[in-house]
């Protein structure tokens, strides 16, 4: 049962960052990487290797411009 929330939760917060969070977005991005870190934890992903990649992109900066 907690994995079927968890996952209800996922999609919805995946769904809300494709919608455009605005300025929530980090807060939303975070809440979804610790939910997908936990449902890793709980065993339920059919490749939780996959899944792992999945969250580690989620927390990987993206169009960042190094500064000097």
């Amino acid at each position: 049962m907690a994995h079927e929330a968890l996952s209800a939760l996922a999609l919805k917060l995946a769904r809300q960052l494709d919608d455009g969070a605005g300025l929530a977005t980090a807060a939303v991005s975070r809440e979804l990487r610790a939910c997908l870190d936990a449902l890793c934890k709980d065993g339920g992903a059919s490749d939780p290797d996959e899944l792992h990649e999945l969250v580690g992109a989620l927390s990987t900066p993206v169009g960042d411009i190094p500064h000097p």
